[in-house]
């Protein structure tokens, strides 16, 4: 008798932070239609993307087999430090070049950066 093929971490992974995406933008588009932060710029909408993309890599590199245990944890630390390097340089951007930066989208930025590293902690500790 077979047994049925494991299922990928990286999968579940990808499927959870598709679902939180999706959610993430519905929200963005009930606040825009309510007016509660007007103009939205289109940056609000790349925020959840730019996440994703980040949850798609770490689901890449968790279902690569060459992936180890142990060289799994020493690298994780860096794959956080970068992370965060890079969303802070996201940041930065939008300070740079929107024309006038408003102080929700930082909250924003914020507030989805630590729901999609609560999302890729726990499907990592799951999945272990």
């Amino acid at each position: 008798m077979k047994k049925p093929p494991k299922e990928m971490k990286g999968d579940s992974l990808l499927f959870k932070s598709a679902i939180l995406t999706v959610l993430v933008f519905l929200a963005l588009i009930i606040i825009n239609i309510q007016g509660i932060i007007n103009p939205m710029p289109f940056w609000f909408f790349s925020a959840p993307i730019y996440f994703f993309f980040i949850s798609f890599l770490y689901g890449a590199f968790i279902d690569k087999p060459l992936t180890k245990a142990r060289s799994f944890i020493a690298i994780y630390p860096i794959l956080i430090i970068a992370k965060l390097i890079f969303t802070a340089s996201f940041i930065i951007l939008y300070t740079e070049l929107s024309s006038n930066p408003q102080l929700s989208f930082w909250v924003l930025v914020v507030v989805l950066y630590f729901l999609y590293s609560s999302l890729i902690a726990i499907s990592l500790y799951r999945n272990n």
